[in-house]
């Protein structure tokens, strides 16, 4: 009759291990219809019609990178990763079940003169390995967040950099089509003063040249302007997105921080902070080294059944590895190798910030102090002479083909203007990853 039991527990045992779908051929289950992990898992996409934005802000198009970067999606997806690894660390191993025959003689009535033996054996782990591994695992999550928390800093320099520079180049083309309708202008009125005899064709030249050199900056501004429409949709990850116009404006006032301060605010920069886990990581490699040098004890307890003498025994034991030909210095001396890699990585990366951030900084501070000066000193004085021109060319005493030089300077300093302007919201971008989170 115990024999009979024996087999009946192996034989559900068996049937419960086997899955409900291994007869035959195996059966998949298809993600339900819109299932976001069904087209991130399967093949790739295909390619859609190019999506059209009448108008994009500095705003939007952040929420368009954030949204469609696939390295975001990388560093989320380790994170849960090393937080299920860090959970499972901390878990007990299972135990074994053991069923087996002993002792299974070759002739005679062999059922009735084996020994049977059913229990298990369970695995001991002594020491702090499993929350030490745990801590491990922890720790990874958390220099994980700290590279996505950069990577989101990264993405917004990005961002930053490359609509300020599109930006530009829509507003420079505006301005270069100005500059065009002025030489157009002033090329008819020496075509005119030609055709009238007031000038010999040579004194038109001058004023044609102004034109050519008008349309190939036009040509060239067009096409500067594509290069950064297409660079900014790349950096969003969208390089289908067609983009009519940016909503936005380059005159929006920037504070330059304090330098002292920004110094000050290293210690949460989150590829600092990166470093600093890498070090303790390491540590604790060292820690969970040390303990994984103490074995692991295996506890068995096993119930024998002796039909030839008609008797049931109690079988236990302890299995206890012999660090014989590997003792586990060699593991320890590795990770404490990394850590001195880690600590001299952390110093270089220290180093590294300070220096970028003193160099953004100053990059910044020139970069406004540059533009201020155009826009506080230049332009408003070219501006005022152009209204001083056109009111003398209202009362009659300016002809003109003088007015127009006079708006032609105003405009070619407004593009330089812009430029500088540009190079103010660029230098901001470099400097943006050193700031706070918002």
């Amino acid at each position: 009759m115990t024999r009979v039991l024996i087999w009946l527990l192996y034989g559900s045992l068996v049937a419960g291990c086997r899955s409900p779908g291994s007869e035959g051929h195996p059966q998949f289950v298809s993600p339900p219809p819109g299932d976001p992990q069904s087209s991130r898992a399967g093949a790739p996409p295909a390619l859609s019609e190019a999506e059209v934005v009448p108008s994009l802000s500095l705003g939007q198009a952040l929420e368009r990178a954030w949204t469609h970067d696939a390295r975001l999606d990388a560093l989320q997806a380790q994170i849960q990763t090393w937080e299920a690894r860090s959970r499972q660390a901390g878990r007990w191993p299972n135990p074994n079940l053991v069923i087996g025959t002993e002792a299974f003689p070759l002739e005679g009535r062999t059922f009735h003169r084996a020994e049977y033996l059913l229990g298990l054996n369970q695995r001991i782990p002594l020491g702090d390995r499993r929350p030490l591994a745990a801590k491990e695992a922890s720790l990874s999550a958390a220099q994980t967040e700290q590279r996505l928390r950069q990577a989101l800093r990264d993405l917004r320099r990005e961002v930053q950099g490359a609509f300020a520079t599109a930006l530009y180049a829509q507003e420079a083309t505006r301005k270069q089509e100005e500059l065009l309708a002025l030489a157009k202008l002033e090329s008819e009125i020496a075509r005119g003063r030609v055709a009238a005899g007031d000038q010999v064709p040579a004194d038109a030249m001058p004023a044609e040249l102004v034109l050519l050199e008008a349309q190939r900056e036009l040509r060239q501004a067009n096409a500067l302007r594509d290069l950064a429409m297409a660079r900014l949709t790349a950096t969003l990850s969208q390089p289908g997105l067609r983009i009519e116009r940016l909503a936005g404006d380059l005159n929006e006032s920037l504070a330059l921080p304090p330098l002292r301060t920004l110094v000050d605010e290293l210690a949460r920069h989150p590829g600092l902070q990166a470093s600093q886990l890498q070090t303790e990581i390491a540590e604790t490699r060292i820690a969970l080294a040390e303990a994984q040098r103490i074995p692991q004890v295996q506890v068995s307890l096993l119930y024998r059944r002796q039909e030839a003498s008609d008797t049931d025994a109690i079988d236990a034991g302890l299995q206890i590895p012999l660090p014989l030909f590997n003792s586990g210095a060699e593991a320890i001396e590795a990770a404490r190798s990394e850590r001195r890699a880690a600590i001299a990585q952390y110093e270089r990366a220290r180093r590294e910030t300070e220096s970028g951030v003193r160099l953004a900084h100053r990059r910044l501070e020139q970069a406004l102090a540059h533009w201020n000066f155009l826009e506080s000193e230049i332009v408003p004085r070219l501006e005022s002479w152009e209204r001083t021109a056109e009111a003398r060319h209202a009362a009659g005493d300016l002809a003109l083909a003088e007015l127009l030089p006079v708006q032609r300077s105003r405009v070619s300093q407004q593009l330089g203007a812009l430029e500088a302007r540009r190079e103010v919201f660029v230098a901001w971008a470099e400097l943006s990853p050193y700031l706070a989170d918002k």
